[in-house]
């Protein structure tokens, strides 16, 4: 029975456990912020390293052997990971904008305050309505806090 290369490949692919191939070598091991090994590994079919990253919890036999074997020391000591200051950097932003938001979102809540046995509304809506009352020749009236009606 002849088969096409592409129901050769999804055999092969369906089946890839079935499949090994060997590690020649592995270089350049590094750790990564989330504690994965990113390395490049020689396979025995391919005459250039194939990026890769190493994790724990890998599931395919190829994967757990490449982790096995880094964390044994075989290919060498893995190098620590190392913040760059473009990291350090974005972090700092995305702190900035974090907080920014919740400053957005407090200063938008309307809230009360008691000054001087009085209850005064300060929140956002009211303060906004303070530049429209001096401004357009009206009079302004004194107010004695939130309880005046007229």
């Amino acid at each position: 029975m002849l088969m096409s290369l592409a129901q050769c490949l999804g055999f092969l692919f369906a089946h890839r456990e079935e499949c090994t191939v060997e590690i020649k070598k592995i270089i350049n091991p590094r750790y990564t912020e989330s504690g994965a090994v990113d390395c490049d590994v020689f396979f025995d079919d391919r005459d250039q390293a194939v990026p890769y990253t190493a994790t724990a919890d890998d599931v395919a036999p190829t994967g757990q052997q490449i982790w096995q074997e880094l964390q044994s020391g075989k290919w060498g000591e893995i190098a620590p990971f190392t913040v760059t200051p473009e990291m350090l950097e974005a972090a700092r932003e995305a702190r900035r904008q974090e907080i920014e938001a919740w400053r957005t979102e407090q200063e938008a809540k309307p809230f009360t305050f008691e000054w001087n046995g009085r209850v005064w509304n300060a929140g956002p809506n009211s303060l906004g309505r303070l530049p429209l009352s001096g401004g357009n020749g009206c009079e302004i009236r004194h107010c004695t806090g939130r309880d005046d009606v007229g």
